[in-house]
């Protein structure tokens, strides 16, 4: 205990001297951490909305289960009559069974929850059975990509290309609003190419690396970017309905309390909201007033009247 302890103060000390020796460089860092944490979880205290929103940003993710699981279907069928006769049966049939399971199962799930109330917290270990859904197809896809890669000629190769570039990219943004399933989609496709190059490629080994690493970068930022602005349209949505419920409260406090007329007309000058007080003085309902012109209403009472007197 006492060794450990001597660590941490150690760690402390050094910690504490780096910041002091370059004090804009760790600020920055502090900046970058900050902005990093409000892109995958919106800064709040009441854990109730932090719910909410997570249980949002989960239901954003299985709306897109249909496109992403139709598109892992058809390029896995495209893939297996494309490259047949270059792998082995029973690897290529277990491949394409598994990840039609998890592509028929998350088509399922989006059925399941179509109806459910969005804002209703998440069952426990939802999200990280999703996220581990989505990255085991990531994984199946960045494997047999790599495989292929090794073993088929300049024009098969320009194909998975194609496809590892095409699945990494829209993926990354379709699963954004969940972003750490975005993140993991990413790391799994970059570093599995990054791992298969030397054994699938004869080149320049760094400079794709390189690459790589930056493209899965962008990549990477683009799925925080997303993210926040997600998670800051929830909170705006969020303010908007509270101030919403606010001022539905205060007027209806007023409506029942105060003796003036309140009303609301459209642009055709029809009425669409009216006071109680308003439908008492015209010896009607509410609901009665809905649709019809305050000029023709005020007309016909005048009318009324004038017979009265007369």
């Amino acid at each position: 205990m006492i060794h450990n302890s001597k660590k941490s103060s150690s760690f402390s000390t050094k910690r504490q001297n780096i910041a002091q020796r370059y004090p804009t460089l760790t600020k920055l860092f502090k900046k970058l951490i900050s902005e990093i944490k409000a892109c995958l979880n919106l800064p709040t205290s009441d854990e109730a909305l932090k719910k909410t929103y997570k249980a949002r940003q989960y239901h954003a993710v299985v709306q897109q289960l249909p496109l992403s699981s139709i598109g892992n279907m058809i390029t896995s069928l495209t893939l297996m009559l494309t490259f047949w006769g270059d792998v082995s049966p029973t690897i290529f049939v277990s491949w394409f069974v598994v990840l039609w399971t998890i592509a028929l199962v998350n088509i399922g799930l989006w059925l399941k929850l179509r109806s459910v109330d969005k804002n209703k917290p998440l069952k426990n270990l939802a999200a990280e059975c999703l996220i581990f859904d989505l990255s085991a197809a990531a994984v199946l896809h960045v494997s047999m990509a790599a495989y292929l890669f090794g073993i088929t000629n300049e024009e098969g190769r320009l194909l998975l290309t194609a496809v590892v570039a095409a699945f990494v990219s829209t993926g990354s943004w379709m699963f954004s609003f969940l972003p750490v399933a975005g993140l993991a989609w990413v790391f799994i496709f970059c570093v599995g190419t990054i791992v298969a190059l030397p054994n699938t490629y004869v080149g320049n080994y760094a400079y794709l690396v390189m690459l790589v690493s930056f493209f899965g970068l962008i990549l990477s930022t683009t799925v925080l970017v997303c993210s926040r602005m997600f998670l800051s349209n929830l909170d705006a949505e969020t303010k908007l309905e509270n101030q919403r419920q606010v001022m539905g409260f205060l007027l209806n406090d007023f409506e029942e309390n105060a003796s003036d007329w309140l009303w609301e007309t459209n642009r055709a000058g029809r009425l669409q909201h009216t006071s109680i007080r308003l439908a008492q003085i015209m010896n009607t309902t509410q609901a009665a007033l809905d649709g019809q012109e305050l000029s023709t209403i005020i007309s016909s009472r005048v009318d009324t009247n004038e017979g009265l007197i007369a």
